[in-house]
C-alpha cells in the first residue's frame, strides 16, 4: 500500500470519529496540515460540498515551495476525495 493512500486512510478515520488526527510523522503531519489549510477553499453549499479545486492545491503547493507538485496534488486530492465521501455517506445515514 502506497504511503499516500496511507495518509487518506488516516485522515479519513480521525474524520469520520470526529476525532482530532493521532499523532502521525512529520512527512505525514505537513499533509494532513496542508489538507486542513486547503479544507478552506472549497465551496459549501446547501447541497453539500465540493471538492477543493485543483488550482487552489497548486497554487498552494507553489507558493509553501513543494517540490513535486503532481505528487503534492495527488496526496491531497486522495485526502480530499476521501473526506467527501465521508461527508455524503454520513448525510445519506442520517436521512434514513
Amino acid at each position: 500500500m502506497r504511503w499516500e493512500t496511507r495518509v487518506a486512510e488516516a485522515a479519513s478515520e480521525s474524520f469520520r470519529k470526529n476525532n482530532p488526527p493521532p499523532e502521525i510523522s512529520s512527512p505525514i503531519r505537513f499533509f494532513v496540515q496542508s489538507f486542513f489549510t486547503l479544507s478552506s477553499e472549497r465551496s459549501i453549499g446547501q447541497g453539500g460540498m465540493s471538492l477543493i479545486p485543483y488550482s487552489k492545491i497548486i497554487d498552494y503547493g507553489e507558493w509553501i515551495g513543494y517540490k513535486d507538485i503532481t505528487q503534492f496534488m495527488k496526496i491531497i486530492q486522495q485526502v480530499d476525495q476521501s473526506y467527501v465521501s465521508d461527508f455524503y455517506k454520513k448525510m445519506e445515514q442520517n436521512r434514513k
